[in-house]
């Protein structure tokens, strides 16, 4: 077992991870392991069919190609929650001979995943070796930040939290000089479209991380009920930052593709490519509208008195917030939303009714926002379809829920219950 059987790799006679001996020491909790506990028979050969599933699924990565799509499977394979074997071979796989699926480096696929999202205009400019030359250097920063998010999804929610935290401070300094680079290739861009290109995909590569490190702690049960406010609001900032860039890019790729149309508007033969939105775009505007739904949910439950507030003697809901959300300071853009800016933002003079209403028909348009997307021209995997009908289910029954308190129903019901049984980030609402 001490013997390194790793394969040779094109840097300075390093080895493949794919055969570290103590890789798996890695993957395996700082804290004292529980003892183990025999199952019986059928349980053990169901365990071990899911695990063997988990494995085949880790194989299927290599067909993947862009940073979307691995995100996303990666993203499938955390929630499918397989065993620490499984996760290992994942992260074998993920990584070989120094590039992603063996077959790309961080440097091309963050080239292309920028391609996709802004189409900055310096990318096709390759016969200025010098402009390319400062783009290479800022897309090699890329390899560790993409290494980290993608190896992070290897490891249970807590080290993928930990680990996605340590990342933010780095992606500052990305944030810093994407900007740079935009200031400095602005004179090679267009007049009427948006100029912000490096700058608007680190904002996307921020808020992402940043809003599945806040998930996580839902998943993880970290969150009383009394903090699921201010948790789905700073949500819903994040989740405001990231929409806006969304919008920017896709008005600046359709601008850029009716120029390239009318340029060869001669060539009949040549059918214009059409601009669809992106999938990240689609989820951003369904958790946005889930969140908020939840923030007029709560708002109003927490106006009626049915959520129970803790007595903060030596504590207070500022200290909790800023507890929370300290990972947050470390990132540029989106900005960090101070308490204050909570509470002023946060706080509404309508009666619970009116927002019982709004949030009804905030569940109504997340609702139609995901039967959109399972009939849009992006066909989801089938661990995004399954968690797809698990967020329509509980929009649905969450909007008949909220309907029915607008009417004032429920006034004999004095607590608000929260059910996260049917999905890890959006819970089934009950007035007991």
């Amino acid at each position: 077992a001490s013997v390194d059987f790793g394969l040779p790799t094109e840097r300075e006679k390093a080895t493949a991870k794919a055969f570290e001996p103590f890789l798996n020491a890695q993957y395996q909790g700082t804290s004292v392991p529980r003892a183990p506990e025999p199952l019986p028979r059928s349980e053990a050969y169901a365990f071990l069919l899911a695990e063997v599933e988990h494995v085949r699924f880790a194989c299927q990565i290599n067909s993947l190609g862009t940073f979307a799509e691995i995100f996303e499977y990666m993203r499938c394979f955390s929630y499918a929650r397989p065993g620490m074997f499984a996760r290992l071979k994942m992260h074998a796989l993920l990584y070989h001979e120094c590039r992603l699926v063996g077959r790309m480096t961080s440097r091309d696929m963050a080239r292309d995943a920028i391609a996709d999202f802004s189409d900055p205009v310096v990318l096709g400019m390759t016969s200025q070796q010098q402009l390319q030359d400062i783009i290479n250097s800022v897309l090699d920063q890329h390899d560790m930040i993409f290494g980290e998010i993608f190896t992070a999804q290897c490891h249970n929610r807590a080290h993928q939290r930990r680990k996605l935290c340590k990342l933010l401070p780095t992606i500052r300094i990305l944030q810093s000089e994407a900007n740079e680079l935009d200031n400095f290739f602005a004179p090679h861009e267009p007049d009427e479209v948006n100029k912000s290109c490096f700058g608007s995909w680190s904002l996307f590569l921020a808020s992402t991380v940043s809003f599945q490190i806040l998930m996580l702690g839902s998943e993880l049960q970290l969150y009383k009920d009394y903090e699921l406010h201010m948790i789905f609001w700073y949500a819903t900032h994040l989740l405001g930052w990231e929409r806006a860039t969304h919008r920017e890019c896709f008005n600046r790729l359709c601008v850029l593709a009716q120029q390239k149309d009318r340029a060869n508007k001669k060539k009949k033969h040549k059918k214009p490519k059409d601009i669809v939105r992106s999938h990240s775009s689609l989820m951003a505007d369904i958790h946005w509208e889930l969140c908020r739904a939840y923030l007029l949910l709560i708002g109003a439950g927490r106006k009626e008195g049915r959520l129970v507030f803790p007595d903060f003697r030596f504590t207070s809901e500022q200290i909790i917030y800023e507890h929370r959300f300290k990972c947050f300071q470390y990132i540029d853009f989106p900005p960090y939303a101070t308490y204050q800016t909570y509470k002023e933002k946060s706080t509404s003079d309508e009666e619970a009714s009116a927002q019982y209403a709004k949030a009804s028909t905030a569940f109504d348009r997340a609702l139609q926002l995901i039967t959109d997307f399972q009939s849009s021209v992006f066909p989801p995997m089938a661990c995004s379809r399954a968690e797809l009908e698990a967020m329509a289910r509980v929009a649905k029954m969450n909007k008949m829920i909220t309907s029915i308190a607008a009417t004032g129903r429920f006034k004999e019901s004095p607590k608000l219950v929260f059910d996260w049984s049917q999905h890890r980030y959006f819970p089934l609402v009950k007035f007991q």
